[in-house]
């Protein structure tokens, strides 16, 4: 069974336009989640993507035009799946995180604090949303357009030690998709811890993630899923969210 460290508790809301998951969809996850086709092997290595089938990576572009001219930038991030319809990610995919202060704004966008929902804030912005593509591999495009995107904490006003700054910053992100995605052999959702005690100190984890690779200077640079293990420290602060 495959853990994420981050608390996220799923729970049945009212009815809203996120569409939450309900009672019999949780349990669903909880029974299927985690499942791979393929006996795992660390130190870095390449990997297909059905040993690791909850992994994905975001597509962030941002069109600028000068005149006639017109390019496109491009940020990528990876991903995990978590359920048919949320994917988590980091914050600093969408916003820029100043040590100081915390949030300090979004990359393709203007950061709005009256739009806070308590602690978090919601991205929904068009163009941030319609820019935004999840992606199986280089060539696999399994959704975009998200509903929106939900920055944990992102308006939560803290006192930032300098020493340990970017810990105290929760740099994670939770995409919310307009439709559910169709599972496979290479597209699983991976299982979310409820406890603490599901990540004890030393415990050794797997870490996927996207990375890039260039084959030489006059080839294309591809994007490959690569997989490691880290060795887990001292939990400092893990928030509770509510999909």
């Amino acid at each position: 069974m495959h853990w994420i460290f981050v608390l996220v508790t799923f729970l049945t809301f009212p009815t809203t336009q996120s569409n939450p998951l309900t009672k019999a969809e949780n349990e669903n996850r909880l029974s299927t989640c985690g499942k791979n086709s393929k006996t795992k092997v660390y130190n870095g290595r390449e990997v297909d993507r059905i040993e690791a089938p909850w992994t994905v990576y975001l597509k962030m572009e941002n069109v600028t035009e000068t005149g006639s001219m017109k390019s496109v930038s491009s940020t990528v991030c990876s991903g995990t799946v978590i359920s048919p319809r949320h994917i988590l990610t980091a914050t600093h995919c969408f916003a820029r995180l100043d040590e100081k202060i915390g949030l300090s704004g979004l990359k393709n966008g203007v950061l709005d604090r009256k739009k806070c929902d308590k602690d978090h804030y919601h991205i929904a912005d068009p163009y941030i949303l319609g820019n935004t593509y999840i992606m199986g591999d280089d060539v696999e495009q399994l959704d975009k357009y998200p509903e929106k995107v939900t920055l944990v904490n992102g308006c939560m006003s803290k006192e930032l030690k300098k020493e340990i700054a970017m810990v105290q910053i929760d740099d994670f992100a939770i995409i919310h998709l307009s439709k559910e995605l169709s599972f496979s052999d290479r597209v699983q959702q991976a299982c979310v811890s409820n406890s603490e005690t599901d990540h004890k100190p030393e415990m050794t984890l797997d870490y996927y993630g996207f990375g890039i690779k260039q084959f030489s200077l006059a080839t294309v640079i591809m994007l490959l899923l690569r997989a490691s293990d880290i060795t887990l420290g001292s939990l400092y602060d893990v928030n509770r969210f509510e999909l």
